[in-house]
């Protein structure tokens, strides 16, 4: 019985150093887990700055440039660009900003996985029916921080702020995001189910490819 005793308390002590080491782990484990999300975040920072100080690299050789008015017919465009090698689309002269009363340019590029960015919803219709504002502090008043624009409007102020010089050119703080429509994008609507399973989903109607405005180019 002594054996029989003795064997029981080795086995429980054996326990009880398995149960600490557990906790340890199941510690060390969630301490490695915090690690990982701060990494990413600065991995997610490095990237992002990455792509706004990309606008530098702009040439006219991976660059597709393009007029944007009201009426225009975007699809067209946006296809184009989507299915090219341009790593740039520009909407020359997009906007003016006061109060150094400078025309800009805005610098597209294709959107990529672990940026961070600004979304409220702007798509290129909404782009399309502000070209040719001007855009000051004032325009505050006239938006809500949900506005589809609020993001672009805010990183032109900055952008005005810093009184640039004609020909600068200059990235944005913040990547904003902006949606629109190839001619993939236009077709393919429904799901198709056989039954109640799914067998192809279909896209939504509205659905946009994502892109990125990046900054300015700075004209007269």
């Amino acid at each position: 019985m002594e054996i029989k005793d003795e064997l029981q308390a080795k086995i429980s002590q054996i326990d009880e150093q398995i149960e600490e080491l557990e906790k340890e782990l199941e510690s060390l484990a969630d301490e490695r887990y915090e690690y990982e999300q701060e990494l990413m975040k600065v991995e997610r920072t490095e990237k992002t700055v990455a792509l706004l100080n990309s606008i530098f690299e702009i040439t006219d050789e991976n660059t597709q440039s393009q007029r944007l008015f009201h009426n225009t017919a975007t699809t067209p465009i946006i296809d184009k660009f989507a299915n090219s090698d341009k790593r740039f689309l520009v909407f020359t002269r997009a906007f003016c900003l006061s109060p150094v009363w400078k025309h800009v340019s805005l610098v597209i590029a294709k959107s990529s996985l672990g940026i961070n960015y600004d979304n409220n919803g702007l798509v290129l219709t909404d782009l399309k029916k502000a070209v040719g504002d001007t855009v000051s502090e004032y325009s505050y008043y006239f938006l809500h921080d949900s506005s589809r624009l609020f993001p672009l409007y805010r990183e032109l102020i900055t952008v005005a702020k810093k009184t640039p010089a004609k020909g600068e050119i200059v990235p944005f703080e913040r990547v904003c995001l902006i949606g629109g429509q190839t001619y993939d994008d236009q077709t393919g609507f429904g799901s198709e189910y056989c039954g109640s399973d799914l067998v192809y989903e279909g896209k939504e109607y509205g659905e946009t490819t994502k892109f990125v405005i990046i900054g300015v180019i700075v004209e007269d």
